[in-house]
């Protein structure tokens, strides 16, 4: 299962499954994670491609780091353009859950229902680290159990656009410290 996801293409599983080693979705590559009501137990996710995760199932990691990373630091730079889908599933994060990095990252939460002990979706305020990241949530539930949920200090053209779904926090449900939102 981790070769396929690796190789891009839809991913339905037929079983719960775990991984005890980063998964990693590399440059160019799209992949399609269907979880088809069976769960999936892992350490972390590196997207620097594209990755939707979709389909009824929960995902779990009890890491202390990210859960799952767009986007990320390069030899020669930022990464760019790679995104994140997420629907219908469950993620129940350790620490963080996801994290915003590179140029031109996008995380969408069109459903399902996230969850982590701090940021439920964060990012790093240096603007040559995360300039023109889009965040929409459309629906689903983000809840942080110790913290805000949405953590967003992105600078240079960033945008959080908010739809719909429910965001909770234990001292708030968003802190914006730069870029723009839009509910």
């Amino acid at each position: 299962v981790k070769s396929n996801l690796e190789k891009g293409g839809t991913v339905t599983l037929s079983d719960d499954v775990e991984f005890t080693e980063t998964i990693t979705i590399p440059e160019d590559v799209a992949t399609v994670l269907d979880l088809n009501g069976f769960d999936v137990t892992f350490t972390n996710i590196a997207v620097l491609g594209d990755l939707t995760i979709q389909g009824k199932g929960t995902m779990t990691t009890q890491t202390t780091s990210n859960a799952i990373q767009v986007g990320t630091y390069l030899s020669n730079g930022m990464s760019s353009g790679s995104s994140l889908t997420f629907s219908d599933a469950t993620l129940d994060a350790g620490w963080y859950a996801i994290s915003v990095f590179g140029e031109n990252t996008k995380v969408t939460v069109d459903s399902g229902s996230i969850s982590a002990d701090y940021y439920v979706i964060s990012g790093n305020g240096m603007a040559t680290r995360t300039s023109g990241s889009v965040i929409t949530i459309n629906g689903g539930t983000l809840t942080s159990h110790k913290d805000v949920a949405i953590y967003h200090p992105q600078r240079s053209g960033s945008k959080l656009v908010i739809t719909g779904g429910t965001i909770e926090g234990v001292w708030a449900g968003i802190q914006m410290c730069s870029g723009s939102l839009t509910v």
